[in-house]
């Protein structure tokens, strides 16, 4: 299996992770950005990813967090201790991941299946982790100083969910959760052919 992550433009690569994807962002000055950390068990799969672009785990300079859910955010802590990069996400989002909270209860949404999802997920609620700092706090609008990445506050998934357009080959745009799937839980015929 070649474990290289995949390219989908130009210096933007994917991190197939359990179930969700990290992106990795070769910056200007030489170093990395990654978009996500995955669940707690995907630090290793990040970093086989970054040595797999002939890189050093020390040349991840940052991470910008879409959200806080620990999909996106569980293996903050360790990537960001074996690299030493900062963390930047939204105000609403960081503010909670700094007490170590990595949810908030879901909202129910629209149609049946997903509103179950919610009330299901209310049943278990998150346990507390480990508080992790966040240097940078991230607002509407606002880029970043690496490679053009420009911030789009998009609430609704969590109070401080993000989007991020970074400017290469036409846009390149991380959605996080903005764009939920529910593939097995959909019903009616598929139109998959």
């Amino acid at each position: 299996m070649n474990r290289l992550p995949q390219r989908i433009a130009t210096g933007v690569y994917q991190i197939a992770l359990s179930g969700v994807h990290a992106f990795l962002i070769d910056l200007d000055s030489g170093g990395l950005l990654l978009v996500d950390a995955g669940f707690a068990r995907s630090g290793r799969r990040i970093g086989e990813a970054i040595r797999d672009l002939g890189r050093a785990p020390t040349d991840l300079r940052a991470i910008v967090l879409t959200h806080l859910h620990r999909d996106h955010s569980g293996a903050l802590a360790e990537v960001k201790s074996r690299t030493g990069a900062e963390v930047w996400m939204h105000p609403a989002d960081a503010a909670l991941v700094r007490d170590g909270m990595f949810a908030r209860p879901l909202e129910p949404g629209p149609g049946v299946l997903r509103s179950g999802v919610a009330r299901l997920s209310a049943l278990r609620p998150a346990s507390p982790g480990e508080p992790i700092a966040v240097e940078h706090e991230v607002d509407d609008g606002e880029t970043l100083p690496f490679a053009g990445l420009r911030a789009v506050h998009t609430p609704g998934h969590t109070a401080g969910h993000l989007a991020l357009l970074l400017p290469r080959d036409g846009g390149v745009l991380f959605v996080g959760d903005a764009a939920t799937n529910f593939p097995r839980l959909s019903w009616g015929r598929s139109t998959r052919t």
